[in-house]
């Protein structure tokens, strides 16, 4: 398993036909994977250009069917048309070096909305949603966190959430696609195309366990060489040995399993990313003393010339931010170490024009960073280089000016969101800056060591594992490069909410005892009208199936009518796929009029079409719903739906 910074999933279309009426049956067909990496052999600009997609309302551009590029303007295209296409090789996205991985805090608090706009999908999603997080969750220590009081608002702009997951009109291009950690908010979405509800082979839920896998910083599989085919680019480090079976690995890459599902050499890899699941994360260290820096460069350049500059020497987990302003078009290069390279850096913005930025993180075991002008075309270029010096200057000893805590948010029944402004210092930079935080149950200013340190430069932070009910004090202090903390006594609480208790479902006991009736009948075996059944297994309980069921019967109760086609046009099947089921093969009984279970199953079990339903020993799960309201012409309705 490997990891990239940005990447989708390209999946072929499952057709899914069904018929109404009972006895109910279906049929799936699954296509092919469509292939996610093609080749272009002495193909023209023109001709790369046409196989570029851009998406209509983010503008990112997806290439080889299922890789988005962010930086999607004409200099990015030309250097990816003349490094891998011209020739014959692969179109692939390239992005500089380094393991693209969520924080310790953060990685237990990857929270997501489910977009309202899916419509009659929106249950499918949440459920395959819920399903593929917690496969990961299961594998390593990891959190996906759903925030359905975000649905209304899920939308690429809202921060209230990490991620939105929404629909997108792909045109075929793709049936989903994802994002890396390191990708900026507007960007960090998981879209999921119409044609992956049809899929069935990998079934929505295994299409975004790869998805989920992205957003984790994993990258395809099958871009190692083991794979003999689909290479991509060499931008990754090899967690596990290679895995022809991994979630990660497209079929049709010489792969050896289409349900995307974890392999434990999966499991394995993520854990030795994020620790195995309860693994408590090491706090964060403070930054080495040091001495807030801050210096200025400018100079002028032909087309491909370059100016040198530094080293700098640093202190690892402080920030290093070089911005550069200017005429005509420089491109700003910058790695730790060594100095950069056209093809070796940390960061490249690669703009159109002189103006770019690169703000980052010093990496644990390095001392020196270098910078780097490149001519892409002629120009003049002003540098403002920002970092933190080794060595404490004895002058330190004033601690940071800061505000205190400013907001305090309960979310749900066992989280709370704190948020605050930023400090400054008299030495250290804010992005230096760490902060303590510290969390109690009482309203006093604490006096013990702080529960939690942020990453330096942090500006909230998200406390979880709370008691549900429970009042909470919270207080965060700023600690500069020199252990310097300030002492300000602002408190902000919040009360976590109470959880929501489970409603007594009053139908329950007649829907449980239909379940009971019809596996007996399927143990004894049975004659429908003139086909004689043997006994077959039990159906098992599905809560798919028993949501479509339920949500049928009341319909009709309310609603006043009595079919398997409900009013608004909707057949079995696309009920069942709204609950999400996704299996292929489906059936449906209905019945009013009869009060209780055993007068249903005895009209059932008496006509030879529902009769088969229940004893087709095809299927292997079943949902039962029972609606009522006295107002209706049978009082009471009744739905059995099966599937396999």
């Amino acid at each position: 398993m490997q990891r990239k910074k940005r990447g989708v999933l390209a999946v072929g279309l499952a057709v899914l036909g069904s018929a109404c009426g009972a006895p109910e049956g279906g049929s799936s067909t699954t296509g092919p994977e469509q292939d996610a990496v093609r080749t272009g052999t002495g193909m023209s600009y023109e001709a790369f250009l046409a196989q570029v997609y851009r998406e209509p309302d983010s503008g990112l551009c997806i290439l080889n069917g299922d890789e988005p590029m962010v930086d999607c303007d004409e200099k990015h295209l030309q250097e990816l048309y003349g490094t891998y296409v011209r020739e014959g090789q692969l179109i692939v996205n390239r992005i500089y070096s380094g393991d693209d991985r969520w924080s310790d805090a953060q990685k237990l608090n990857l929270t997501y909305c489910v977009s309202n706009t899916f419509g009659t999908n929106k249950a499918a999603v949440v459920n395959a949603m819920a399903s593929a997080a917690a496969a990961w969750a299961a594998a390593a220590n990891v959190k996906f966190t759903y925030v359905p009081a975000q649905d209304a608002g899920c939308t690429a702009s809202n921060t209230a959430v990490l991620f939105d997951v929404n629909p997108v009109n792909a045109n075929g291009q793709y049936a989903a696609r994802s994002f890396f950690p390191s990708t900026s908010r507007s960007a960090r979405n998981v879209l999921i195309d119409a044609s992956a509800f049809a899929s069935t082979r990998p079934t929505l839920t295994g299409i975004l366990r790869h998805e989920l896998g992205h957003t984790l910083g994993f990258r395809h599989e099958h871009t190692r060489p083991e794979a003999a085919t689909c290479f991509e680019d060499n931008n990754w480090r090899g967690l596990t040995p290679y895995d022809s079976a991994s979630v990660m690995h497209y079929p049709q890459c010489n792969g050896t399993a289409n349900t995307l599902e974890l392999t434990q050499k999966d499991v394995d890899g993520a854990r030795s990313l994020y620790g195995a699941p309860g693994t408590a994360p090491a706090p964060t260290p403070a930054p080495a003393p040091g001495t807030a820096q801050t210096e200025t460069f400018s100079g002028s350049l032909a087309r491909g010339q370059q100016a040198a500059h530094g080293p700098f020497s640093v202190v690892a987990g402080t920030t290093f931010e070089v911005v550069m302003t200017g005429s005509g078009d420089p491109d700003l290069y910058v790695r730790f170490g060594a100095a950069p390279t056209l093809t070796s850096y940390a960061c490249r913005p690669y703009k159109t024009g002189a103006s770019e930025t690169c703000s980052l993180t010093v990496p644990s075991g390095q001392s020196s960073a270098y910078v780097m002008v490149n001519g892409y075309a002629s120009g003049t270029y002003a540098l403002t280089v920002r970092y933190t010096r080794p060595g404490t200057s004895t002058a330190d000893t004033q601690a940071p000016t800061f505000a205190g805590l400013a907001s305090a948010t309960a979310v749900g029944s066992s989280q709370v969101n704190l948020a605050w402004a930023a400090a400054t210092d008299d030495l250290s930079a804010q992005g230096a800056l760490v902060y303590d935080v510290y969390v109690s149950t009482s309203s006093t200013v604490p006096t013990t060591p702080p529960t939690f340190s942020t990453a330096p430069g942090a500006t909230s932070a998200q406390v979880t594992g709370l008691s549900p009910g429970t009042a909470y004090s919270f207080v965060v202090r700023a600690r500069d490069a020199a252990g310097n903390r300030d002492a300000n006594t602002v408190v902000r609480s919040a009360t976590t909410a109470q959880p929501t208790p489970t409603p007594t479902d009053p139908n329950a006991a007649f829907e449980d005892r239909v379940l009971e009736l019809v596996n007996q009948a399927r143990a004894a075996g049975a004659t429908c009208g003139t086909t004689a059944y043997a006994p077959a297994p039990a159906l098992a309980l599905d809560a798919r199936l028993r949501t479509a069921a339920r949500l049928h019967s009341q319909d009709m109760a309310d609603q006043n009518y009595f079919s398997h086609t409900s009013l608004d046009g909707r057949s079995p099947g696309d009920r069942m796929a709204a609950a999400g089921y996704t299996g292929g093969t489906w059936g449906e009984n209905i019945a009013a009029g009869q009060t209780t279970p055993e007068s249903v199953m005895q009209g059932w079990m008496a006509s030879a079409g529902h009769c088969t339903n229940i004893m087709n020993p095809n299927y292997r799960l079943i949902g039962v719903g029972y609606g009522a309201n006295s107002a209706s012409t049978y009082r009471v309705y009744w739905t059995q739906d099966f599937g396999r």
